[in-house]
């Protein structure tokens, strides 16, 4: 069942598994409006978009439920952020060069005290991630998923590990994953936990029964558990430059 979260200084929409709405986005509610995502559904998105003169969006990342949502509102936005593969996209869509920011990886950017950095190679080529420490909340695109093993190819889950701990040390109490629930410390360090095992299990060659098994002791029951066998089975550095494996990648979803 999709929601809306309404708190004094943002606003979230949660898809929560909804297919229609299919990602979750949000709203930084201070003197500047700053959007990031905006779900695959125009209705959704219609739900929390007002006009003004100083609106941003941040978009976390080239899949289309976490951008298509804007496809006629783009117009509005005075600055979009986005990684240098969204460009085309956005000018498709009708963009101007002028509104699009491209964001690096590893380089912040500061938008009216909300935080914007790009993480190169983990669940697509760039993933943008916003946080803010003065509402303690986080953005995380879908480098975080509640409920959900997530989807993971190119350089592998080191950097999503050490960005989670880092927005933990910072003293985030609110984490908005790009599809489930919002969750809290307890839930992202549990996530961390796993990301750490399923790295491990790899490295060593950890045999499916004995992740199996981990997963039960730990009562993860998450959805989409190829994606998991996928990850451990696939040669990560194959999955960038070789087309059969990206073919076979995409039959694991897009969330």
């Amino acid at each position: 069942m999709s929601y809306i979260c309404e708190a004094n200084k943002f606003d979230f929409f949660i898809a929560d598994s909804n297919e229609k709405y299919q990602s979750n986005f949000g709203v930084v509610k201070k003197k500047s409006r700053i959007t990031f995502d905006t779900s695959y559904s125009e209705e959704a998105f219609e739900k929390l978009f007002e006009p003004g003169e100083e609106i941003f969006l941040v978009i976390s990342h080239n899949h289309k439920d976490h951008y298509f949502g804007a496809r006629n509102y783009y117009k509005y936005f005075k600055t979009i952020f986005c990684g240098i593969d969204m460009v085309e996209h956005l000018i498709k869509l009708g963009c101007c060069k002028s509104q699009i920011k491209v964001i690096s990886a590893e380089k912040n950017v500061n938008i009216a005290n909300n935080i914007v950095i790009g993480v190169e190679g983990s669940h697509s080529y760039l993933d943008i991630i916003m946080y803010n420490t003065d509402i303690q909340v986080a953005f995380l695109g879908d480098l975080l998923l509640q409920g959900r093993h997530p989807r993971i190819f190119y350089h592998g889950v080191g950097k999503v590990i050490y960005l989670l701990e880092k927005l933990v040390h910072m003293g985030i109490v609110l984490f908005v994953p790009g599809h489930g629930k919002i969750m809290g410390v307890k839930e992202v360090v549990e996530y961390i936990e796993y990301l750490r095992y399923i790295e491990t299990a790899k490295k060593n060659g950890i045999s499916r029964e004995e992740v199996r098994i981990w997963l039960l002791e730990k009562n993860i029951k998450w959805k989409h558990v190829d994606r998991l066998w996928f990850f451990l089975d696939a040669r990560l550095e194959k999955i960038v430059n070789g087309k059969e494996e990206l073919q076979n990648w995409e039959s694991y979803t897009a969330h």
